[in-house]
């Protein structure tokens, strides 16, 4: 027989599509998708709600409150979700007129309610999150960037790191995404893991894990002390 570890706990049950999660000091955070509604070349999912609970250890059904709730527009759902214990961030799509196409928004709501109001940090179409010292960085899926923002907003529009020279193709995309104090590490359409430093990334992004190792390079990036 293989060996066992222990049974998880179950933390909270009966969510509606839960899609994407993230940890800071005593709290976690989660996105609920909702009722997927078919019938449409973008699927929407009615209901959708970011929410939070008190992380103890024995489960957390008594402190589930919801940060944000209502539909997410977005046929790739929205993206992971990251939080520096102070906000939690994420994207999708917003509709700023009715009738009108909806915007890619990279959206942040306090990590203790924004009364349902979320605000919005840039209007860019972010694949993945993540949360440095300083600043908020993202992917861009199939515009193949990596761009940042000030936790606080970035009225100006965000800064551009580095630009695949693929952009615009499978492999040129930009998926997952993590940081840490020094450097950015995201992952490719073409299956490679790549890394730069924040201060000069263009000049210093390098292939770490090169396509040809043949990996499936999907889900989450996490980073310890000495890995990624």
């Amino acid at each position: 027989d293989r060996p066992r570890g222990p049974r998880p706990t179950i933390l909270v049950s009966g969510q509606s599509y839960p899609y994407a999660i993230a940890a800071s000091g005593a709290n976690i955070y989660w996105l609920n998708l909702g009722d997927s509604l078919s019938g449409s070349l973008a699927v929407d999912w009615e209901g959708g709600e970011r929410l939070a609970c008190a992380r103890d250890g024995e489960g957390c059904a008594a402190s589930v409150r919801s940060l944000v709730s209502g539909r997410f527009e977005k046929d790739l759902k929205p993206s992971v979700l990251a939080t520096d214990g102070t906000n939690v961030y994420w994207s999708d799509l917003a509709r700023t007129t009715v009738g009108t196409p909806p915007t890619p928004m990279v959206w942040s709501c306090g990590a203790d309610g924004c009364g349902g109001f979320p605000r919005a940090l840039s209007s860019s179409d972010a694949w993945a999150v993540a949360v440095g010292e300083i600043d908020v960085y993202w992917t861009t899926g199939l515009g193949g960037r990596i761009e940042s923002c000030p936790r606080a907003g970035c009225d100006r529009g965000p800064r551009v790191l580095w630009t695949s020279p693929s952009a615009g193709t499978v492999g040129g995309r930009t998926l997952d995404i993590a940081v840490d104090e020094d450097s950015v590490y995201w992952t490719t359409g073409a299956g490679e893991l790549m890394t730069c430093t924040l201060e000069d990334c263009s000049a210093s992004a390098m292939v770490l894990v090169p396509s040809s190792a043949g990996l499936l390079l999907q889900g989450p990036l996490c980073l310890d002390a000495e890995s990624v």
